[in-house]
């Protein structure tokens, strides 16, 4: 599973199944909780994470939608 605490930077190759092998992550100044990536997918110049959230020794079911359009390559 893929731990991180943060999104930092994504570049896409227009599929889905690279968007997984090109997020990089970074540490916070805000102290981010770990997050474990479920499911990643791409539509709309946004990319939507299906994620586990790290709480209390217990993972949560959670998601987020990021917007590309000004970080893609």
């Amino acid at each position: 599973m893929l731990l991180l605490t943060m999104i930092h930077s994504i570049s896409l190759k227009q599929s889905n199944q690279s968007i997984l092998s090109v997020l990089a992550t970074h540490q916070s100044e805000k102290n981010y909780e770990n997050k474990a990536i479920k499911h990643a997918t791409f539509s709309n110049n946004k990319i939507k994470l299906s994620y586990f959230k790290l709480s209390s020794k217990k993972y949560f079911k959670s998601q987020t939608q990021i917007d590309i359009r000004t970080t893609r390559s």
